[in-house]
């Protein structure tokens, strides 16, 4: 599914949007980068147009699964789950504040609907419920990501980049009490 999709497709997707938000001063959710290619137009996207707000985001499956493992139909999704590679330049890119946010992409699918081959299968998965695992396991333990810097990409940033501050994305008085309370002893 990967091949059929190849990460210069990305390439060419995001260099279409860079032309068409330069021309419209619109702003720009480069959503779900999954390649190196990805991140690589997104930063010269956002080079090239340093006034606008152009925000790079990323999903815990591009961060926390690589083709390496043989998933079957049960790994299709959109974009493909990709090679270790360019798992590891995401994370270079979230650590590295390229990527600002990070997203769960929920889209619970069943085996049911995952029934058929390759072209027929959906894809899709869900994902919410590992969004703290993904990120602490693969980010803060393996990779150094602080809990402020984790806290940021998944609540401070999006609710900026979207309008939501200070309403969502702080702990202050005012300001809606979502929380999430997380014991790093535990698995």
């Amino acid at each position: 599914y990967s091949d059929a999709r190849p990460p210069f497709s990305e390439r060419m997707a995001i260099k279409e949007v860079g032309v068409l938000c330069a021309k419209t001063n619109c702003p720009v959710n480069l959503l779900h980068l999954s390649s190196i290619d990805a991140v690589e137009a997104g930063k010269e996207t956002v080079a090239e147009n340093p006034k606008l707000n152009i925000l790079l985001e990323a999903t815990l499956h591009h961060l926390g699964l690589s083709n390496e493992t043989k998933y079957g139909r049960l790994g299709k999704v959109n974009p493909p789950i990709r090679e270790r590679e360019h798992v590891d330049a995401l994370w270079e890119a979230v650590i590295n504040d390229d990527i600002k946010t990070v997203v769960s992409d929920h889209a619970c699918a069943t085996k049911k609907i995952k029934e058929g081959d390759l072209w027929t299968s959906l894809a899709g998965f869900g994902g919410t419920e590992v969004t703290f695992p993904v990120l602490l396991t693969e980010g803060y333990r393996r990779r150094g990501v602080s809990l402020q810097r984790i806290a940021e990409l998944t609540s401070y940033n999006p609710a900026v980049y979207h309008g939501l501050y200070p309403k969502k994305g702080t702990i202050a008085v005012g300001s809606d009490a979502d929380l999430a309370i997380i014991d790093l002893d535990k698995e």
